[in-house]
């Protein structure tokens, strides 16, 4: 079965985690439709933009239409799990932080 899976090489790094989005104090964990929270409240402008969803980029750097509002954990375990899954995704390379300085 493995002669038809491409060589590991090939494959895109993909994301298994979930978003550190679920462990923000300021996710709505209640909202009828889309993805949001303070930061990107309007659903119908498309709530928490996909690079953040997708840890393609770290919420607690400002995000471009974020309102000032970063990532924030809703309590200690949520801030131990928030870096655990920062920590798995930077090694993967999918998070594209900016360059300090």
């Amino acid at each position: 079965m493995s002669d038809l899976l491409p060589p590991a090489e090939e494959f895109a790094p993909m994301q298994t985690l979930p978003p550190i989005c679920i462990r923000c104090a300021h996710f709505h964990r209640d909202a009828p439709t889309g993805i949001t929270c303070h930061a990107f409240p309007d659903a119908a402008a498309g709530g928490i933009p996909d690079a953040i969803l997708e840890t393609r980029h770290d919420h607690h750097r400002p995000f471009l239409g974020d309102r000032g509002i970063r990532f924030h954990p809703k309590d200690e375990q949520a801030h131990e799990d928030a870096d655990m899954i920062l920590r798995n995704v930077r090694r993967t390379g999918i998070l594209r932080e900016p360059a300090d300085g």
